[in-house]
């Protein structure tokens, strides 16, 4: 903006209002961000002019609030969907693959109970080359079970994580 004087006509400044989330000011040797557009930048460096002049300003920051104030309006609207935005991008895949090795375990603990209930069957033990079958196929989905529960334990683990790691970013 500096190039321009710090003058954009209506028309450009809401162009770029549409697609700017962050502006940085450089002034007096300091740099502060403004988390939001350029109506919301000069709303507060219109706020903090009045409070300069009014010799009210006890060195609060404008560019974000404070930890223990709390965003209003379409700032926290603004603030929670780009939280949500985030959360999805991060937790969209780590969901999936959990959804899929639910169904994976959902699926191979039906067959593992099928099995057991062939194995059961005393008659089986008479067809040797059908005991060894059966034998072979339990087993290889006891392991595949045990894989998939290891690895849906890791998305909800992975899951876990971000959750928490977000909970804290937004407290």
């Amino acid at each position: 903006m500096g190039g321009f004087g710090g003058r954009f006509s209506a028309a450009a400044r809401y162009f770029v209002d549409s697609f700017v989330d962050k502006i940085l000011e450089i002034k007096d040797g300091k740099a502060n961000i403004f988390e939001g557009n350029i109506a919301y930048y000069l709303e507060k460096t219109k706020e903090q002019r009045l409070d300069d002049t009014s010799g009210q300003n006890e060195s609060i920051p404008t560019d974000t609030p404070p930890e223990d104030k709390k965003l209003h309006g379409k700032e926290a609207r603004q603030a929670q969907a780009r939280l949500r935005e985030k959360r999805d991008t991060l937790l969209g895949p780590l969901k999936k693959d959990a959804a899929r090795y639910e169904k994976q375990i959902e699926e191979l603990e039906s067959r593992k109970k099928e099995l057991e209930e062939i194995l059961a069957d005393p008659e089986l033990y008479n067809d040797q080359e059908a005991f060894a079958e059966k034998s072979k196929e339990y087993s290889s989905v006891t392991r595949k079970l045990e894989r998939a529960f290891k690895e849906w334990e890791d998305a909800q683990t992975k899951i876990e994580e971000i959750d928490n790691d977000l909970a804290n970013d937004q407290s």
